[in-house]
């Protein structure tokens, strides 16, 4: 039962007033004769009861302070600003000179200020691709496919989806060559090339330029990306937290990629690849050499998600083959021993040169700007530093502030998210982001600062980051840098950007988590934690209680075993029977990620197991009779129709997939084919075997285990031309 709401402001200021004049004459014992508003005794306690009023209100209202202080008891607050991030594809050089883009270069647009820019967080080398559409503004690099010995080139540049590799478990293998307009440079040697992978994946599955979630119940309150508080001496360098930075495991940094900071690092992929996948570089002709494992950092975790190849440019790296028209071609050769994708991988598109980029921009205030401020500042509460009007608003946790104090030694401040909490020897500030100030503590909440004299300057050592906010989330535009003459262009649509999360929204949001499943305790939880496993796309999940894989013969205790199917596309044409991969099952990397999250919520004592789902081939036989013009056409028709009926994701009655455990019963396949036949036709009998066309069932149900899915394996019709006989009197 629901406890009714506290209502702690409960009275009116008539009501106090009266009760207040109903009490004069007995507390003054008849003395106190004037009770009209003209006496000066009644005015006050109509001021007074006035000001009670007021106070009472105060006790049923959330202030920012106090909602707070209460997220902080359930070890959350407010989500802070985040910026945007996007892919920034960069044209080959005109002159087809080596050409370095480093972490940190500056990009805006021609549309200025309401457009905020762009930072790249990593560097590159621009290799001299060719463009076949130099001119246009729909740039098109020159790249080769080959998939199993198949040139799909053709595909690729008409923007049609080319599947990598299978699901079959069985190997595979794919080239990519890029087309330079020169040969490889030594001063490019050791550098690292980039190439954008995008592929056709469930929205699960966000792309690695996407900011990082968190998979926790609340959200930590743990410094935000790309501005964690750093050490002084780094922070006095300028730069603010935002270094360059690509690493898988931002705990072992590759030292060819610069430096690297877990802040900026992309969202590490904590699913196992569903492959694994050897990369080779051509030689010469006909030559390959493996690519060492510490020269690819590779962004799409095995053709998992969308996402960036970087790699170091090997020292041998030579033409695959001959050059044609001027252009020189270095390939690329990927190789899987065991496929064992959900659903092959299927390519939308390749982009060579690009690079990861934030929509925020580091700044480091001019003295020109903070000096004057702080000669105006007296040893008085409130004071405040306001900063470049002309910038985008600083992101809350990102500003790093020294001041050098009265007695000459510099001192770090700390921002914080409201003053409130702090005492009179705090050295805190709160960041007003709308107005671009920094607010300083009146003595009580918060230190008043006290500078050195004015002849002591600089007297503070300010830098912070610029941008966030939905602002940051701009469609594929042109960029331009100071730092470079090549104008890129960020061929995906920025994502990401959003702004403080106000306290109405932190409510709501922490009341959803509440509500969130983060224990595994009856079947209905732990098929809710499958189906949440970050970085992968389940679909379904069924919880078999009693059901120990070891001994599926015996319902035994304190153990279940969750059935997963993976989320892989399925065609939505209803006609063809080619809906996808019929029966697709999760890949290991995706099954490790499913038990790992649920042996961390599982019960005490408590077994759990995950296994891929478990299908049943179906052999059905339809038998028709009537006169059927298109004999093939309408087999065809049927078997597309039961293809769809028995699917495990998109099949069954409700079209969400056949159910667990669900019968396979003639009438109801019968009821699918006759909705396909024309008038003077009709089924005269549907059978079904399982596993083998052998012992067909036409009167009874065939029923399957608790926990297994079906598909149609193959469909057999017989037609009998003879009329349809009517029944009836005649």
């Amino acid at each position: 039962m629901t406890l009714p709401a506290l209502q702690l402001d409960d009275l009116t200021w008539t009501g106090m007033v009266d009760a207040i004049r109903a009490r004069i004459v007995a507390n003054s014992r008849g003395q106190w004769t004037m009770h009209g508003p003209s006496d000066t005794g009644v005015a006050l306690l109509e001021l007074f009861a006035y000001l009670f009023e007021q106070r009472i209100y105060w006790l049923d209202q959330v202030h920012g302070p106090l909602a707070r202080a209460l997220l902080a008891l359930m070890d959350d607050a407010p989500r802070p600003t985040q910026a945007a991030r996007t892919v920034l594809a960069f044209p080959a050089p005109e002159d087809a000179a080596p050409t370095r883009i480093d972490a940190g270069t500056l990009f805006t647009t021609a549309l200025g200020a309401s457009v905020l820019p762009m930072t790249t967080l990593e560097p590159l080398d621009v290799l001299p691709v060719h463009d076949e559409q130099a001119d246009s503004p729909e740039r098109r690099p020159r790249l080769s496919l080959s998939v199993d010995g198949r040139d799909r080139s053709a595909q690729l540049d008409t923007l049609r989806t080319v599947p990598l590799l299978g699901s079959d478990g069985g190997p595979g293998s794919f080239e990519v060559a890029l087309w330079l307009e020169r040969p490889i440079d030594a001063a490019e040697r050791d550098g690292s090339f980039t190439l954008l992978i995008e592929l056709d994946v469930p929205e699960a599955c966000a792309p690695e330029w996407a900011p990082r979630a968190t998979d926790s119940l609340w959200f930590a309150r743990t410094p935000g990306e790309g501005h964690a508080p750093l050490p002084a001496e780094q922070v006095m360098e300028g730069t603010c937290g935002l270094v360059p930075a690509i690493a898988p495991d931002a705990t072992r940094p590759h030292p060819w990629l610069g430096d690297i900071s877990a802040q900026w690092a992309m969202d590490p992929l904590r699913v196992g690849p569903p492959a694994v996948l050897a990369f080779s570089y051509s030689t010469g002709t006909g030559a390959w050499k493996a690519l060492p494992a510490g020269a690819l950092v590779d962004g799409t975790g095995g053709l998992r998600r969308s996402g960036l190849w970087r790699i170091r440019i090997p020292a041998d790296w030579a033409p695959s083959g001959a050059t044609v028209d001027g252009l020189v071609p270095y390939a690329l050769r990927i190789d899987c021993k065991e496929a064992d994708y959900a659903s092959p991988p299927v390519l939308v598109r390749m982009v060579p040169n690009v690079a990861v980029a934030s929509q925020v921009q580091s700044v480091r205030p001019d003295g020109a700007l903070i000096e004057p401020q702080l000669d105006g500042w007296l040893k008085l509460p409130g004071q405040q530093l306001a900063l470049d009007r002309s910038l985008s608003e600083p992101i809350e946790e990102s500003v790093q502030l020294e001041l050098r104090e009265g007695d000459g030694e510099w001192r770090r401040w700390q921002g914080t998210d409201d003053l409130y909490r702090h005492g009179p020897a705090d050295r805190v500030f709160v960041v007003d982001r709308p107005r671009k100030l920094l607010r300083f503590g009146n003595g009580l909440t918060g230190r008043i600062p006290v500078l050195a004299a004015a002849d002591a300057q600089p007297r503070a050592r300010l830098c912070y980051i610029a941008g966030g906010d939905l602002a940051g989330n701009v469609a594929p535009q042109a960029w331009s840098s100071a730092a470079t003459p090549l104008a890129p262009v960020n061929t995906v649509r920025a994502v990401g950007g959003l702004p403080a999360e106000s306290f109405a929204e932190a409510n709501a949001r922490v009341a959803r988590d509440l509500q969130r499943v983060e224990r595994a305790v009856t079947a209905r939880d732990h098929e809710a934690l499958a189906l949440s496993t970050p970085g992968i796309a389940i679909a379904r999940a069924f919880a078999a209680v009693g059901l120990n894989p070891g001994f599926p013969c015996q319902p035994l205790g304190g153990v279940t075993t969750v059935f997963v199917v993976p989320d892989v596309p399925r065609s939505t044409d209803p006609a063809s029977s080619e809906i996808g991969v019929p029966a697709p099952r999760v890949d290991p990397g995706a099954l490790r990620a499913v038990g790992e999250r649920l042996e961390a919520r599982r019960l005490l004592t408590h077994e759990v197991y995950v296994r891929p789902a478990s299908y049943r081939a179906v052999f059905v036989q339809v038998e028709m009779q009537g006169v059927v013009l298109d004999e093939a056409g309408l087999t065809a028709a049927i078997r597309a129709r039961l293809t769809r009926h028995m699917d495990p994701l998109v099949g069954g009655d409700e079209g969400g997939g056949w159910p667990f455990g669900d019968a396979l019963r003639p009438t109801a396949l019968m009821q699918q084919a006759q909705a396909l036949l024309p008038a003077g036709v009709a089924v005269t009998r549907v059978a079904i075997a399982l596993d083998e066309p052998e012992q067909f069932e036409d009167c009874r149900d065939v029923p399957i285990r608790p926990y297994e899915l079906v598909y149609l394996a193959e469909l057999t019709t017989r037609f009998e031309r003879a009329p349809l006989a009517q029944g009836g009197l005649r």
